[in-house]
């Protein structure tokens, strides 16, 4: 929304130009707001014999280049899952003795000005870390 209150396209906006932004519209919750969120989790190859229902040995002997009688559509499904490019990108992300982060089970006051500051300057500094 342009400074006059009309509408424009981002592509018809030119640098200097006015726009109007937001500083609040005094929206709050009705009720608590909880986090269902959990960090990534790379699939591990007990997960693959678990999923599987097949040992460990299994899953290495597939995992080498062997085969399996004992379940191998669910073996080879596992075993696609554990060789996705999602769970293989986790494995670089997620080094192996990451400190646990503390995830609150509802959105708190605190949690709530952090957000709005991280928001408000854009991003945290990995350089100085803050």
């Amino acid at each position: 929304m342009s400074d006059d209150g009309s509408w424009v396209r981002l592509d018809s906006l030119s640098v200097g130009g006015r726009v109007r932004i937001s500083g609040g519209a005094d929206l709050w919750p009705q009720e608590r707001v909880s986090i269902r969120w959990q960090p990534p989790r790379r699939m591990t190859q007990h997960d693959i014999a678990v999923r599987a229902g097949v040992s460990h040995s299994t899953v290495s002997r597939v995992l080498s280049g062997g085969g399996t009688r004992k379940n191998p559509e669910r073996v080879a499904v596992a075993v696609a899952l554990y060789r996705s490019a999602e769970n293989v990108a986790l494995q670089d992300l997620l080094p192996a003795k990451r400190e646990q982060i503390a995830v609150p089970e509802e959105v708190t006051p605190d949690l709530g000005a952090f957000l709005g500051y991280l928001v408000g300057d854009g991003h945290i500094s990995r350089v100085k870390h803050h």
